[in-house]
């Protein structure tokens, strides 16, 4: 059967505007305030603090494989041109 969800949060990011106040890239997220108080009083902030440090970790890693692998673009730049 599975597992049934409901939403806590949403987090995205634009992709197009044709207003001044929104920049490309920008990040947008909150938590439904009433659903976040009732989550807390029922479970607790523990669970729901460990996959937030989740979600900024997989942000971290991304950030460092982006990394190496443009440091390896960069060897491998070096190497094609003898240097």
């Amino acid at each position: 059967m599975g597992a049934e969800t409901q939403k806590l949060a949403t987090v995205s990011f634009v992709t197009d505007t044709d207003v001044s106040y929104y920049e490309i890239g920008e990040v947008e997220g909150s938590f439904q305030k009433d659903e976040l108080k009732d989550y807390v009083k029922r479970f607790g902030h523990e669970k729901l603090c460990s996959q937030l440090a989740f979600l900024q970790f997989q942000v971290w890693e991304a950030l460092r494989e982006i990394n190496s692998e443009r440091d390896n673009d960069g060897a491998k730049s070096c190497s094609q041109n003898g240097l």
